[in-house]
């Protein structure tokens, strides 16, 4: 494709009603992307902070987010404090027995609706951590259970 090809298509798009998904979309990479940058700093800072004030907290990873959202609500009634590793999710467990108040949901094709969306829960567990090491958390949607591991 030549130059003058191209400027012709862009300004074929920009004289149509196309123009305005160009703005929408210009507008998503303006605002939103550096927006999402900062709100991803500030989750590691705090998550940083956590750390440095409790060195024994292990890590649990949420895993089968494929599959589903396993959603962590409440940790012991408090607010979980989470943290993204890469494209990991997780969140800390202080040492010792904890509540973990969780629900999970799916989406599915329906018959008459598009799609259907199951949720379970929420429902809490007690789950045992030890200092400094990592888990898996995960929900089997067979079993109709929560399975909490070491990674």
């Amino acid at each position: 494709m030549d130059s003058a090809s191209a400027l012709g298509f862009l300004d074929n798009i920009w004289n149509s009603s196309s123009r305005y998904v160009v703005i929408a979309i210009i507008v998503v990479i303006i605002i939103y992307i550096p927006f999402m940058l900062l709100y991803m700093r500030k989750k590691k800072r705090k998550a940083e902070a956590f750390l440095e004030q409790h060195p024994e907290a292990a890590k649990v990873y949420i895993t089968g987010a494929v599959k589903g959202t396993l959603s962590v609500l409440s940790i012991n009634d408090g607010a979980p404090d989470t943290f993204f590793e890469g494209v990991k999710q997780g969140f800390f467990l202080l040492p010792g027995e904890n509540v973990l108040e969780l629900s999970y949901s799916w989406t599915r094709p329906g018959v008459l609706h598009k799609t259907v969306t199951t949720t379970i829960g929420p429902t809490k567990i007690k789950v045992t951590a030890e200092t400094e090491k990592s888990y898996h958390i995960s929900y089997d949607k067979k079993d109709e259970t929560y399975s909490f591991a070491e990674a």
